[in-house]
C-alpha cells in the first residue's frame, strides 16, 4: 500500500522522537538507526511532494533527489 506524504512525515517525526528517547538513555546505536529511518521517510515524503507519486521501491532515496537537487531546492523555496 502506498504511503502518503503526510503519513511519511508523521512516521519520520515519531522515529525522530524515538531516537531522542534512545539517545537520552544511552542507546546510541539504536538512536542512530532511528535517525536513519526518520531521514529516509522524510526524503520519501519530499519525493512524493516533488513528483506527485511514490518513490521507487528502494532504500536509496537520496540518489533521485541529488540528481534533481536544483529542482528540489527551487520547489522548497516556493513553499510557504
Amino acid at each position: 500500500m502506498a504511503q502518503s506524504r503526510k503519513e511519511l512525515n508523521l512516521q519520520a517525526s515519531y522515529d525522530l522522537g524515538s531516537a531522542r528517547a534512545m539517545f537520552q538513555t544511552g542507546r546510541y546505536i539504536y538512536a542512530v538507526f532511528m535517525c536513519h529511518l526518520a531521514i529516509e521517510k522524510a526524503l520519501k515524503g519530499l519525493y512524493i511532494a516533488m513528483r506527485g507519486s511514490g518513490p521507487p521501491k528502494t532504500h536509496d532515496v537520496v540518489r533521485p533527489i541529488v540528481a534533481e537537487a536544483r529542482k528540489a531546492l527551487a520547489w522548497i523555496r516556493r513553499q510557504p
